[in-house]
Order: C-alpha cells, then structure tokens, then sequence
C-alpha cells in the first residue's frame, strides 16, 4: 500500500488522522445527555470507513464518523432499544 493512514479517536477531544506527511484534526461535536460510550469507537471505524470508501476524502471522513459515533454515545449499550418493549418477557 503507498499510502498509509493512522487514525487516533481521542473521544470529547475529537479525532486526528495521519496520511503521509499531511495530519487531519476534527474535533468532537458537543454531546449533551451522554449516557455511554459503548459502541462509539467501533460506529466511528465503521463510518469513516464507509465514507472514506465513497469519498477517497479523510477530512470529510472524519466529520461524517464523529457526527455517527455523536449519536451512540445517547443510548445505553449503543443501541437505541427500548426495553419496555421486552416488559412482558422479562417479569
């Protein structure tokens, strides 16, 4: 591979991606009601891949998988369940 990229997520800190000689810095967005942080560095990875693969583009990339891994971190366990739907199997 000629070109390699090495991404560091540094959670409220924002990410950094480097590419060559070339450092790409995006920072967090501003999380309110954070409940956890399971979940939120495999939602980035997956979408900065994604977009990275549609755009060749690391700044958007990164831009796209912060405001994805923004919206895990609301939800206990990374999902948006909802166990009252489970209410009749669990008592």
């Amino acid at each position: 591979y000629p070109t390699k990229t090495f991404i560091l997520t540094l959670g409220k800190g924002g990410s950094i991606a480097f590419n060559n000689n070339f450092e790409f810095y995006q920072p967090a967005l501003k999380v309110n009601n954070v409940v956890d942080s399971t979940g939120c560095g495999d939602t980035f990875q997956a979408n900065f891949v994604k977009k990275f693969l549609a755009t060749q583009n690391i700044q958007k990339s990164l831009q796209f998988a912060n405001k994805e891994a923004s919206k895990v971190i609301k939800f206990i366990g990374s999902t948006k369940f909802d166990l009252n739907r489970l209410g009749h199997t669990i008592k």
